[in-house]
């Protein structure tokens, strides 16, 4: 009985040992890889940059046609503030229409070749084109100057996180300050986790019976937007505290301090999230982090709680309480004066139109990537952030797009049997705007919708060239010495055994040869290839650059039949 009982004990002893020892090997474990993960993220590559796709800058100069309105359009676009006053920071307009002049403070922009620091100018209108250009500083007067580029696009993964990473010492001592008295005042007494502030929240929310304060430390939530969930759970809990730990063991607090200066998001803008203060500050502020003001720094680190919901953008209201409870924070713990917190509490909110970046140009976006695809990788355009300058010219673009649609659709109301039937699709057409000099692709309309179809007709489209040959057929009649006012004949014709038709519509005789070349006669331009002669035509397409691309020399030895019937 004594053996049975001693077999027992022993049996229960080792089964303890062994129970104890799997759970220390795999804590252990546990621990190691959460170590790894850590310092994989913090040593590593902790971000990925989308590559930004931006139009042709916009040059202003003297002479230039221009209307008040679409320069300040443009200018909302670059993300510029409107001002009553004299505008006297980078960002800020003004526009005065009884004196015909819009004064603007530029902002500062790397361009592929060359800074530009921003200015104050000052131009003058006289109707709707430009009399005068000066700059603000000493009124000298310009011949020109150059808007930033808009931005079109991003090309990303998944997510499109805009950021722009900075140093702790880049980011000024008040934004510092105030982030981390809002956001974990104790941050630099603590090792990652804070039971002091554990209980402070919890004693708040007891008070409320609601969730009004959280407990997590500046460490934590760093830990959290790095590797977890928001999920308010104990299994995303545990780990984000041990993870917490591990990081304040190995890093210093300034480089923590610093990713999570970096890695917090603060807003949303279309597709666009705003990640970062130096971020945060162009987008609500349009202004380096160095230019804020103690009103637009308290509302800057208060949007961290609920950066949406508290967006001046999105409550006013809202925006203004959430400022005005870091600001009393502020007083209270001495890191500004009664002075500051006075005129702080005076400040307005940042008041614009939210432009959302929405993919302009979505055809001649599409052609680009393909050239781009031809030199990078998908991994290169989507996570090294490269900054891709086109020659997109905006305004035409919007331009070239009415017009194809509005083309389309009034050649549809003049002409029935153009028009869709049942379920089919309606006409389609294409634009492309070159620039002659350099051949420059000003604007590209693929479709008449790209929502509805992305096949862009400009680039994709592969048939028979057909009438988009009668150009050379016409230039060559021209250099022959036809006029546009020439009379040529609409009439049925015969070359051997072959007998072209028009495509529609009874024979008119003579009509003049603008008319033959608007309206695509066939039989006119048949007439017009006889009199100019083939070789003249072949002349004229080998000069705009139409090859023979299958090298068939039939195709060029074609001879014209004398068999007019």
């Amino acid at each position: 009985m004594i053996k049975s009982k001693l077999r027992i004990l022993s049996i229960s002893l080792v089964a303890l040992l062994v129970v104890t020892s799997s759970g220390l090997v795999f804590g252990a474990w546990y621990l190691k890889q959460l170590e790894d993960k850590v310092s994989e993220k913090f040593e590593g590559r902790k971000w990925v940059f989308p590559s930004k796709i931006y139009s042709d800058s916009y040059f202003l100069y003297v002479g230039a046609s221009l209307r008040s309105q679409d320069l300040a359009e443009k200018l909302r676009r670059l993300g510029y503030f409107e001002t009553q006053a004299v505008p006297k920071a980078k960002g800020e307009y003004r526009v005065a229409a009884k004196e015909g002049v819009i004064e603007i403070f530029l902002h500062d922009f790397d361009s592929p070749t060359e800074k530009f620091k921003g200015i104050p100018i000052r131009i003058t209108l006289q109707g709707n084109a430009i009399a005068k250009i000066e700059s603000g500083a000493d009124n000298k007067e310009l011949f020109s100057i150059e808007l930033e580029p808009e931005l079109i696009t991003g090309l990303y993964e998944r997510i499109w996180q805009e950021r722009k990473v900075v140093k702790l010492a880049e980011v000024p001592p008040l934004v510092v300050k105030t982030i981390l008295a809002v956001e974990d005042e104790r941050f630099f007494h603590h090792y990652g986790i804070d039971p002091i502030g554990i209980l402070r929240a919890m004693w708040v929310n007891l008070r409320s019976l609601s969730f009004q304060q959280g407990g997590s430390t500046l460490t934590q939530q760093l830990v959290k937007n790095f590797f977890l969930s928001d999920e308010r759970t104990i299994s995303r809990k545990i780990p984000e505290a041990v993870m917490a730990v591990i990081a304040e063991r190995k890093y210093s607090k300034q480089t923590i301090l610093e990713n999570y200066l970096n890695e917090i998001y603060l807003g949303q803008r279309g597709s666009q999230g705003i990640f970062g203060v130096w971020e945060a500050a162009q987008f609500y502020f349009s202004k380096p982090l160095t230019d804020l003001t103690v009103g637009e720094t308290a509302l800057l680190a208060g949007l961290i709680r609920a950066p949406n919901r508290l967006s001046p953008y999105k409550s006013a209201e809202g925006a203004t309480k959430r400022r005005n409870v870091v600001l009393a924070k502020l007083l209270d713990d001495n890191i500004i004066t009664r002075k500051q917190y006075d005129a702080a509490l005076l400040e307005k909110l940042p008041q614009r139109a939210l432009i959302k970046v929405t993919n302009e140009g979505p055809f001649y976006v599409d052609y680009l990537r393909r050239e781009l695809e031809e030199n990078y990788s998908n991994a290169v355009l989507t996570k090294e952030g490269l900054r891709i300058f086109s020659t997109l010219d905006l305004q035409l673009q919007r331009m070239a797009e009415r017009a194809l649609v509005d083309g389309l659709k009034k050649l549809e109301e003049i002409h029935p049997a153009l028009r869709p039937k049942g379920d089919e699709e309606g006409l389609e057409g294409a634009i492309v705007v070159l620039r002659p000099q350099t051949g420059e692709i000003k604007a590209m309309v693929g479709g008449r919708n790209y929502g509805r179809s992305q096949f862009n007709r400009v680039f994709q489209a592969k048939r028979q060239p057909g009438s988009v040959f009668k150009p050379f057929v016409y230039l060559a009649a021209l250099e022959a010495g036809l006029a546009p006012e020439t009379m040529v004949l609409d009439a049925p014709v015969r070359i051997g055994g072959w007998s072209p038709e028009n495509y529609s519509g009874p024979y008119r005789g003579l009509i003049p040869l603008r008319t033959a070349l608007a309206e695509s006669v066939n039989t006119a331009a048949v007439r017009l290839l006889d009199y100019a002669g083939l070789n003249a035509v072949i002349r004229a397409a080998r000069r705009l650059g139409i090859e023979n691309p299958c090298n068939c020399p039939g195709w060029w030895a074609v001879r014209r039949s004398p068999a007019w019937q």
